[in-house]
């Protein structure tokens, strides 16, 4: 049952892939056939190889984000009221989620970073 996940529940997150597998579709029937007849394989399943490679992309992208947005309103909480798009920031507050963290990424400390790299990093100490 889609109503019992993060996102499912969400008709803006169901929208977001939509609008993605949407746009996947139009990138395979618009793809050359010229740049498919290169390969048997592709000649015959080079749309379909095409549409599944960007609705994987489309799909990691909007659960990243789903799980950015659950992860930065546990943390600081949400104000639905606020207007972030007077900032020139996205009205998606998924989108507005991902560019929070890659925001506070590129802002971390030294010391943040050293132990982000710790708990994180796959070294081999």
């Amino acid at each position: 049952d889609r109503s019992q996940t993060l996102a499912g529940s969400d008709p803006m997150w169901r929208q977001m892939m939509v609008s993605g597998y949407t746009d996947c579709y139009s990138i395979a029937q618009t793809w050359p056939q010229e740049n498919l007849d290169r390969h048997p394989l592709s000649k015959v399943f080079g749309r379909h190889m095409i549409f599944f490679k960007c609705a994987a992309k489309v799909e990691k992208k909007c659960c990243y984000e789903a799980e950015m947005y659950d992860w930065i309103k546990t943390l600081y909480g949400e104000d639905p009221t606020f207007n972030w798009a007077q900032f020139g920031l996205p009205n998606n507050k998924y989108e507005l989620a991902a560019l929070t963290v890659k925001v506070m990424a590129e802002a971390a400390s030294d010391e943040e970073e050293f132990v982000g790299d710790f708990f994180y990093s796959d070294h081999h100490m």
